[in-house]
């Protein structure tokens, strides 16, 4: 995969001359510098540090920067690995062909914003893409129990009345499966909105995945009933992932 290695600021003023004056969401970008001299000096720096790495590879990094910023389908990923305290941001843009993206870690407690990095890969590679944002993490090694929704309700008097093949209740299979220590947990968002900041939150279909200590990475499509949760394998990431970008992209051919 095509990639290269840019500091925030030196992304920032590239997005300005595409016309957006930030950063696309959730990346994240800060100027140091105790006086607006000091501002105007590493914006200026970072302008000439960014035309230096744009005239290795000009014409993939333009492709990548434009489909991020208007893509017809997006990914916003969001994430927590809770065993080394790091935040982790990508924004990935999606068309026929291809697929772009912004990715950017960083410590939680940390002020500085971390460099980030700009990939592009064919759209056939978007389930590897993802696998390899979320470090390759193992698949969970369990079948998750399939629940309805309104057994989630402790209360709930919709059990079956004969019970469960595991003589539990759809709220306590839960509880057993979901109520475990995890080392990293967080979600991916596929829009046909096209924005560049938070505003694409709540605006499409979101997959939840965490990854169990001891266990492995799991899925979850937030909404689904019932509640449907499968190991993260690549090509189950590919499918789920591909599954929303389709939909998307119908939502958005009806609208024209």
């Amino acid at each position: 995969m095509p990639s290269w290695k840019f500091t925030p600021l030196e992304l920032q003023v590239a997005y300005q001359h595409l016309g957006a004056d930030r950063l696309p969401f959730p990346l994240v970008s800060t100027i140091a510098g105790d006086t607006q001299d000091d501002v105007e000096r590493a914006t200026r720096e970072a302008g000439r540090t960014f035309v230096e790495k744009f005239e290795q590879d000009g014409d993939d990094i333009y492709v990548a920067l434009s489909l991020v910023a208007g893509p017809p389908v997006q990914i916003v990923m969001v994430g927590v690995l809770t065993e080394n305290a790091q935040l982790l941001r990508a924004r990935i843009g999606i068309d026929h062909r291809n697929v772009a993206v912004l990715k950017q870690e960083g410590s939680i407690e940390g002020q500085e914003c971390s460099d980030v990095t700009l990939g592009l890969v064919s759209r056939a590679q978007l389930g590897q893409l993802i696998h390899a944002i979320l470090k390759k993490l193992s698949p969970g090694q369990y079948q998750a129990p399939s629940i309805s929704r309104r057994d989630l309700d402790p209360d709930s008097h919709y059990d079956n009345v004969f019970g469960s093949s595991s003589g539990q209740s759809g709220y306590q299979q839960a509880v057993n499966f979901y109520n475990r220590p995890t080392s990293s947990v967080g979600e991916i968002i596929v829009s046909s909105e096209q924005v560049m900041d938070p505003r694409v939150v709540g605006k499409g279909r979101v997959l939840k995945w965490f990854n169990y200590t001891n266990d492995g990475m799991y899925l979850l499509r937030d909404g689904s009933d019932p509640v449907v949760t499968v190991p993260a394998t690549v090509d189950a990431i590919g499918r789920e992932i591909m599954s929303l970008v389709t939909e998307a992209e119908e939502t958005l051919a009806d609208e024209y």
